[in-house]
Order: structure tokens, then C-alpha cells, then sequence
């Protein structure tokens, strides 16, 4: 479509094209003009200024408004039209036209809104195209916030929503709403700054600079080095020079932040978007799609033997990592602890614990809390850090009056994503009566006065097993934030919601947050069950290692292994010592890292057996992983392999290259006629052990062991070497 203005303010005889076609054939935002006359409001304008002018015109701004009405199906007062009459035939012109979800055309749209002037359009269209994801955001704040105050307090929405989502420093511009690409450029720009610090100034004082500008940027809490970092700053600089390092600290900060931007405009609620934000849904399942892509493309080998490999793919599946397989582990602890509350006669309670009003950001209807307002926007994490407090509290004063309750935690997001905990716990009747006591004491010690605390803050429920099992009444609580198997309505998020379906909502509300879904509370360790169940064969008491436990020490050691390896809990738990055992006390324990002993034992050509990892890519020292468990001073290895992670291709080239050089070893001996020379040394020692039986005339074969004895009956040497071609 052409507009051509006879006596308006753009001057006579000019084409004024649409908005959506002001491109040129290479998609770019350059207009197309007809004719190359401008008014004298226009001359000497060139480039984007010229289009900025061009833009503000009335004319072109009402354009704008006819074809958001036509998009929306919205029907303009006729007054608008005034510029109908004098529209001339459209001029035939080829142009590009922008992809439907590009962000020009996402920044067409949100300028095209009715609302406000030239400059308002102009400012719409600015941020839009600096945030491209975050469209669907600005749309729902400015409109919603030039309905309740007009036009002046949208156009300021949207300008602290922008600054919300980006940071500018010394290394330019950041936004938190970036894409990969975005990520990758400014970790590269910032390892590369490091790296030019590193060699322009002392290494220490490098180290404080650039801490000082990670966080300017939110990549690190604190803007000081601690004594040890000053001590020894190449660890550190290490990793702030490393490029993928980098990357996923950019990761991790830009999640929570989009959050808390989200969260403080109330785009996260039952009525918009319950738990976390679509942007944050779409981008938690692609960063797992692009995972499981990696993953696929992956092998693990064992570094002594290439040929023993597992498609890192398959060992993730296999492990609980996998949503079925944790769904599964968790509700096979939860019913072995039931199992062992029954055979105590210990009762069930499922608890319910809230955060105060303050931490709540939006209403049920979607209004914003004003005493969340007032305590300064607390985050998500500050919600979660209240929680952890409270229960450290209750913890300690359980600890005291030496109540040691077992079970699980959960937790779980409310419909604005501030977080409230989930308990079952198994203790005596006497034990439950003082600790709710605790719980609730605690739990009413901040605000406890403010209206619906005692009736929401803190619940119980006892677990009635006439009714049904604690396993059961708990099994919705663990299969809605893990994979929503069989719960059906999610009513926290919505009337219509099923929980298939929101929970891909909690997972990524957990990963933006870095949220802790489930602890176990007392029992014995899980690492030591899961080390447990890595060794599936029975252990031998002939065992060198194990050669020095008695009957009883072994039928202990074997009883938890067998235990673990049939996946029963609660005799896992009874073998351990019982479900309220101390970790010191614990039948097995775990063992991080290979004791001093077995780091000395070599194999028969004096080389190391194991060589543990004592320090990181980075240079400092490594942390200390679980390589076996500890029975009785009898460390038992789990971990006896050392692996290396490659890519399909390097190990298949690997075991080509392998193959390669056994057949050419063959080939080497088959040409020297080595084969030829075994068979004659096989002979000659066949030969050494052979004696000639005379009266049957066939050869008789001893060891050297009988040959002592002297020579059988029947055979007569007379002196004469034996010759086989007698």
C-alpha cells in the first residue's frame, strides 16, 4: 500500500509507503521511497534519522492504528479516516518482508498499539527490539498499566522493565534476555578483558578488577577477593578466563534475574502464568533438548580399555537423572520408612509449612500484595533462605529435647512462585505432640499476628492408615514436581491445569531458582545405598581385602550390601542401624576419596593402580568424590574405573586405530613365521614332559610334579633320547 499526500505536512508529491514495507529486498529497516523529493521539515536528514522523522508523522501514525485494528479485528472511529480520500493508487514496489516471529516484526506490532503518540510508538518499538523474547512482557505491562494510569506511567513500566533486563558496564551492554549467541559473545568478550588483565597488570590486582566487574554485571556476589584468592589468584583467573565458564555463569544469573523481573510485574500468577514464565518454560525445555543433543553425540570409556564404553545418553537415562527412575527411588525410601514406622508403632503427620505474607508477590485474583511491595520485593530465594532458617531452628530445638524424627521434605512453588514446604515424618506419639509444638512456635515467631497465620502458615495432618498409607497421601506431592504421572488437576495453578503439564512449570521454576525439590530427613546415607548397589556380586570372604573380618563382621557387610542390591529400604535401614542412627554410627559409611594404603598398591609392573584427581582444569584442589565405603577399617573400591567423556567420532577413530594396530601385529607375526617358531616351542615343551610308552607305542604326557616320582611302568628309556620318529 502507497499513501500519497497531496498538501500535508510531509510536502506534495511523496509516497509515504506502509509501515510493514518499508524494507529493502535484504530484509534491513532502510525505506523504500518512490520519489527522492522531501519536505523542507525532512532535508538534510539522512538514514535512520530520516526514518525516525518519517515514522512520527501523523499520517503514518494513523496508518499504524487502521492496521492494528485490522489485525485485531477492531473497528476505528471514522474520524480517524480523515486521510482516506486522498490515498492514490498503490505503487507497484518489490520489498522484503520481515519473518512473522523476527523481531522486526514483533517491534511492528507492539509499536502499532493505539496508545499514546509518536514518541511513545518510537519508545515501544525501541525496547521491544532490544528484548525480542520479552514481547509477550512489555505488551501485558503496558497495556495493563495504561488502563490503570494512562500512557505516562506505561511509557516509565516499560523503561524499568528494560533496565530491569540489562546491565551496562565496562564491557558494553548486557541483557539478561539474550540468546545463545548473546551469551557466547559477551563470555568471550569478558574471558578475552581477563585475559589482557592478566597481562598488563599484577596478577592480584587483575584479580580484584575483575571482580569488581563480575559483580557490576551480577556474575559474582561480592566485589572483594577473600585472603586465600589473594593468596593464590590463578585458580580464580582461571576461571573467569575460561570462555565456557563464563558462559554458564551468564546462564544461571540471567534465569533468576528474568525472574525477579517477571516476578516484579506481576507476570507470574494463576491468572497469567502460574510458577514461572512461558520464556522460562520454552527455555528450560530447549536447554534440555540441546542436553540430551550433547549427550547423544557422547561416549564414556574407560581409559585403560577403550573397548569398555557406555553412550553417555544411555548412563543418564539409566541413572536418577531420569525422571521415572527418581519418581522411583523416592517412593521406594518413602515406603521403606513407612514400613519401619509400622514395626515401631510410629505415627504418620504430613506437614505444611508457608512463607509470610510479605514474600507473597501477587494475590489469587492477580492484584499485587502490597506488603510484599512495602519488605522490598523479596525474591523467590529470599522466601526459600526464610524457610531454611526457620527449619534449621526447628532442627535444633527437636535436637535438644533429642526427638530425631525420618521421612521427607518437599518443596513446591505457590501460583506466584514464592516457595512453601512439604513434610512426612515418622516419630513415636509422644515425640509428635512436642514437636508440633516446636514447629508452630517457630513458625508464628515472625508475624505471627498478621491476619490468616495461625490458619495457613503452619498445618497438620495426621496420616490415619485405616484411610490410606502415608505413601499414598504422598505420592501426588512427589509425581507433581517430578513428572505429574497420575496426579490429574494441578489446582494450585489453575482450574483447568493437569499436572502433566505444569510440571515442566516446577521444573524450570526449580532451575531458575536453584531450588532443592526433596531432602530426606534421618535414615541412612543414599550415597552409601547407591555405592552399595554398584557392587552386585557377592563378596567373597576369601578376599584378600576382606580376609581379615570375622563370620559375623562379614554377614553384617554382606547383609546391607544384599539389602541395597534388592532396592528393600527398610532392611537397608535395619542393617544400617535403624532409621534414627547417626551418620558416625552407621554400619557402612561412605568414603570420599582412596585412603593412603590403597594409593601405594601397584600392579606387577610397579605402576600405580589408582592415581587419585588432587587438582581441577583451574589449578586449585579437587574436591574429594565418593570412590568407596568404609566397613570395620576395610575400605571397599566402588568406583574402580577411571573414565574419559569423548565424542562418537574421536572414539570410534580410537578403536579403528586400536584394531589397526592388533592386525598389523599379526600380520607382522605371520610374516616373521613367529607362529611357526610358537608351535616348535610348544613342542620342544611337550617334548620335555612327554615319555614313550613301548608296548602301546603312544605318548604319555606328566607334569613335572609326577616325573619326580620316577619314570611309569612300561616305558623303558634304555638311555636312548626319545624320538618321536621312531
Amino acid at each position: 500500500m502507497a499513501i500519497q499526500v497531496a498538501d500535508g505536512r510531509l510536502g506534495s508529491s511523496m509516497t509515504f509507503t506502509s509501515y510493514a514495507a518499508q524494507r529493502t529486498l535484504d530484509g534491513s529497516r532502510a525505506a523504500v521511497i518512490s520519489k527522492p523529493h522531501r519536505s523542507p521539515s525532512l532535508a538534510g536528514l539522512k538514514g535512520e534519522e530520516y526514518l525516525t522523522a518519517l515514522r512520527s508523522s501523523e499520517p503514518y501514525m494513523a496508518m499504524l492504528r487502521e492496521q492494528w485494528a485490522q489485525d485485531n479485528g477492531v473497528q476505528l472511529d471514522v474520524a480517524t479516516k480523515w486521510w482516506r480520500p486522498q490515498v492514490a493508487a498503490p505503487v507497484e514496489v518489490v520489498r522484503g518482508s520481515p519473518a512473522p516471529f523476527s523481531a522486526e516484526a514483533q517491534a511492528d506490532k507492539f509499536a502499532a498499539l493505539p496508545i499514546g503518540g509518536a514518541d511513545d510508538a518510537k519508545l515501544r518499538e525501541r525496547v521491544v527490539l532490544r528484548h525480542p523474547a520479552c514481547v509477550g512482557w512489555f505488551t501485558h505491562v503496558y497495556q495493563s498499566r495504561n488502563a490503570l494510569l494512562g500512557v505516562q506511567s506505561a511509557n516509565e513500566a516499560a523503561r524499568r522493565l528494560d533496565e530491569s533486563l540489562s546491565v551496562h558496564g565496562e564491557l558494553g551492554e548486557f541483557r539478561y534476555s539474550a540468546d545463545d549467541d548473546g551469551f557466547d559473545t559477551f563470555a568471550r568478550r569478558f574471558a578475552e578483558h581477563t585475559g589482557r588483565l592478566v597481562a598488563t597488570r599484577h596478577h592480584v590486582v587483575a584479580l580484584r578488577l575483575v571482580v569488581a566487574l563480575a559483580h557490576h554485571y551480577g556474575l559474582n556476589p561480592v566485589d572483594t577477593i577473600t585472603e586465600e584468592q589473594a593468596d593464590d589468584p590463578y585458580p580464580t583467573l582461571n576461571r573467569w578466563a575460561d570462555m565456557a565458564w563464563v558462559r554458564r555463569r551468564l546462564r544461571g544469573v540471567s534465569a533468576h534475574r528474568l525472574y525477579d523481573a517477571a516476578r516484579e510485574h506481576a507476570l507470574i500468577s494463576a491468572r497469567m502464568a502460574a510458577y514461572t514464565t512461558d520464556l522460562s518454560v520454552a527455555r528450560r525445555a530447549f536447554r534440555l533438548a540441546r542436553n540430551d543433543e550433547t549427550l547423544s553425540a557422547l561416549v564414556a570409556h574407560n581409559v585403560d580399555d577403550v573397548f569398555d564404553a557406555v553412550g553417555m545418553k544411555e548412563a543418564v537415562d539409566a541413572s536418577v537423572s531420569n525422571r521415572t527412575n527418581r519418581r522411583a527411588e523416592l517412593m521406594t525410601r518413602l515406603s521403606g520408612f513407612e514400613k519401619c514406622a509400622k514395626e515401631q508403632r510410629h505415627v504418620a503427620i504430613f506437614l505444611t509449612f508457608t512463607c509470610p505474607s510479605r514474600f507473597h508477590s501477587v494475590h489469587r485474583n492477580g492484584t499485587a500484595n502490597q506488603n510484599w511491595i512495602e519488605a522490598g520485593r523479596p525474591s523467590v530465594r529470599d522466601a526459600q533462605a526464610w524457610l531454611i532458617n526457620c527449619w534449621n531452628n526447628i532442627r535444633k530445638r527437636a535436637d535438644e529435647a533429642e526427638i530425631k524424627p525420618y521421612g521427607f521434605r518437599f518443596a513446591e512453588p505457590h501460583h506466584d512462585g514464592t516457595p512453601h514446604w512439604h513434610a512426612v515424618l515418622f516419630m513415636s506419639t509422644q515425640q509428635a505432640k512436642q514437636y508440633l509444638k516446636i514447629c508452630r512456635e517457630q513458625m508464628l515467631a515472625d508475624s505471627g499476628n498478621e491476619p490468616g497465620a495461625k490458619q495457613h502458615r503452619f498445618k497438620v495432618v495426621f496420616i490415619d492408615p485405616r484411610k490410606g498409607s502415608a505413601c499414598g497421601y504422598c505420592s501426588k506431592y512427589v509425581a507433581k514436581n517430578i513428572d505429574g504421572y497420575a496426579v490429574g488437576k494441578d489446582h494450585e495453578a489453575g482450574k483447568r491445569a493437569k499436572a502433566i503439564d505444569t510440571a515442566a512449570r516446577v521444573d524450570a521454576w526449580k532451575s531458575d531458582n536453584r531450588i532443592r525439590q526433596f531432602q530426606q530427613i534421618g535414615g541412612p546415607s543414599v550415597t552409601a545405598w547407591r555405592e552399595l548397589r554398584r557392587i552386585r556380586t557377592e563378596l567373597d570372604q576369601e578376599n584378600p581385602m576382606l580376609k581379615d573380618l570375622t563370620p559375623e563382621q562379614h554377614f553384617a557387610l554382606e547383609n546391607v550390601r544384599k539389602a541395597a542390591d534388592a532396592g528393600d529400604w527398610a532392611a537397608f535401614c535395619c542393617a544400617m542401624g535403624g532409621v534414627q542412627v547417626r551418620r558416625n554410627d552407621q554400619t557402612v559409611k561412605v568414603h570420599y576419596g582412596i585412603p593412603e594404603a590403597m594409593q601405594m598398591l601397584c600392579d606387577e609392573d610397579g605402576v600405580l593402580l589408582r592415581t587419585p584427581r588432587t587438582k581441577t582444569q583451574y589449578g586449585d584442589r579437587a574436591a574429594l568424590r565418593a570412590m568407596g565405603l568404609m566397613f570395620c577399617d576395610v575400605f571397599l573400591l566402588t568406583r574402580a574405573k577411571d573414565w574419559l567423556i569423548t565424542s562418537k567420532e574421536k572414539w570410534e577413530a580410537a578403536c579403528k586405530k586400536t584394531m589397526e594396530g592388533i592386525n598389523d601385529q599379526f600380520d607382522v607375526l605371520h610374516e616373521e613365521k613367529v607362529y611357526q617358531f610358537m608351535e616348535y616351542e610348544a613342542y620342544e615343551a611337550m617334548q620335555q614332559m612327554a615319555i614313550c610308552d613301548h608296548q602301546s607305542r603312544v605318548w604319555l604326557l606328566y607334569p613335572d610334579s609326577d616325573r619326580l616320582a620316577g619314570s611309569p611302568l612300561g616305558c623303558e628309556p634304555g638311555g636312548v633320547g626319545l624320538d618321536p620318529c621312531l
